[in-house]
């Protein structure tokens, strides 16, 4: 998988923050496979920006199911921002408890080396 990062995939990520008429289904699974797995600015990934957005949540957890039944490394990375803030920590600063739930129903799919040291507190 290429997992190169380019200025067309931040605005992609962006826009899908910026515009609340924005269909997720819209992306395939290759473009969710290359938004999941890059760093952007201040050590946030799509879900640190994404967290607020139920709807991208939930589509991104079930296309990386998709993808796990073919390529079971694969995974979403979940990890602290530069801040130190986890999604999860985001989710409950913002009483965005739906998004939390999703979450952590994910991750309690997943090993505990992707999220072990993201959630301590």
């Amino acid at each position: 998988m290429d997992l190169s990062f380019t200025y067309l995939h931040w605005r992609m990520i962006e826009e899908m923050m910026e515009n609340k008429y924005f269909d997720p289904r819209s992306l395939t699974s290759k473009d969710v496979q290359l938004l999941v797995t890059n760093l952007l600015p201040q050590f946030n990934s799509i879900l640190h920006l994404g967290f607020q957005k139920l709807d991208l949540l939930r589509f991104l957890y079930s296309v990386s199911e998709d993808v796990r039944k073919t390529d079971e490394t694969f995974f979403i990375p979940f990890f602290r921002n530069i801040n130190g803030k986890s999604p999860i920590h985001l989710c409950f600063e913002s009483q965005n408890i739906k998004a939390a739930e999703v979450l952590i129903s994910n991750l309690a799919n997943e090993g505990i080396d992707n999220h072990g040291r993201a959630i301590v507190d």
